[in-house]
């Protein structure tokens, strides 16, 4: 993450990539992990590229984040019908783009925050064998 530019600010939000069914679709937005949000959403002027319906992902569209620079998305989720599942899209003139990934994008996944580095890490779940 970069460093904070407000007073007390550590680290300021991420950027992330997104991709459309492992696509990049060369959009990159701030990105917030967070748990507290149920329903995912990307707030931004340029969703042309990202399928969707009466203001959300279409269910079944994979959306995938990545670091800027990167060529395959590090995560992704699955659009659906379901309350933790849909993706609204909001777009939002004159303001940055951002996207909130919601508790879904921990689901089967282990996310670590290195407060000390600025770093974000999310790997899958391996289950036991």
């Amino acid at each position: 993450m970069a460093p904070g530019i407000l007073p007390g600010q550590h680290f300021s939000l991420p950027k992330a990539c997104l991709f459309v069914d492992r696509r990049p679709i060369e959009a990159c937005l701030l990105i917030s992990f967070d748990t507290g949000n149920g329903v995912p959403w990307i707030h931004s002027t340029d969703t042309g590229r990202i399928p969707q319906r009466d203001g959300l992902v279409e269910p079944g569209t994979s959306l995938g984040f990545a670091p800027p620079g990167e060529s395959q998305e590090t995560t992704s989720v699955i659009a659906g019908p379901g309350f933790a599942d849909k993706i609204k899209i909001l777009p939002i003139p004159r303001k940055p783009a951002i996207t909130n990934t919601s508790i879904q994008a921990f689901f089967d996944r282990i996310v670590t925050y290195d407060a000390a580095r600025g770093v974000i890490a999310v790997a899958p779940v391996v289950p036991n064998r």
